[in-house]
């Protein structure tokens, strides 16, 4: 973040920090305070990273990653989540389409199918949103938070005995997500 302070042209400065801002609004939003700051900034520097290098998939994958926060925001707000939901499918489609496929674009797609699963709450659309899942973990093994996801799908769409293997699996990689368990658990009780 300091390398941004002193070259505000720097690319690898901007998507440093748009990563970091993005890690800050899904912890924000899990904890359902305020990530307007968090995202404006994470706009701000995604759009400006997707500007300096336009060939660089994961700066697409960053600028998805606002888009499906601003469509998380839009459906608290009771605001219509859909055109954020298309930005981000467009944004991703753009990195698939990339020679070079980014290493953080299966989990983005499962954070896609997993904000549409929210926002159109019908058991019909867990279905896409646990298959993402289940592709991103396969790539990403090591990412706690796909295990986390899944238990959080498997919660909502009423298996707990399978929910609760994930959820563990989860703490196992990252014992830092055991306390929002319990707020997810409510939430979908």
């Amino acid at each position: 973040l300091q390398a941004l302070a002193l070259n505000r042209n720097s690319f690898q400065a901007r998507l440093a920090l748009a990563e970091a801002k993005a890690q800050e609004v899904l912890w924000l939003t899990e904890q359902s305070l305020d990530a307007n700051q968090a995202l404006l900034t994470l706009r701000s520097e995604a759009e400006g990273a997707v500007t300096l290098n336009p060939a660089l998939g994961e700066s697409w994958v960053l600028l998805a990653h606002a888009s499906l926060a601003e469509a998380l925001q839009a459906g608290t707000l009771k605001r219509d989540p859909l055109p954020f939901l298309r930005a981000a499918e467009t944004h991703l489609k753009r990195a698939q389409a990339l020679p070079r496929r980014p290493t953080n674009l299966p989990l983005a797609e499962a954070e896609l199918a997993l904000a549409r699963a929210r926002l159109q709450p019908r058991r019909a659309a867990l279905a896409p949103a646990l298959q993402a899942l289940e592709k991103a973990a396969k790539a990403r093994p090591w990412d706690a938070r796909l295990a986390f996801l899944q238990g959080r799908l498997l919660a909502a769409s009423g298996r707990p005995v399978k929910a609760e293997k994930a959820f563990e699996a989860a703490f196992r990689q990252n014992g830092n997500l055991r306390p929002l368990k319990t707020r997810i658990q409510a939430s979908v009780g």
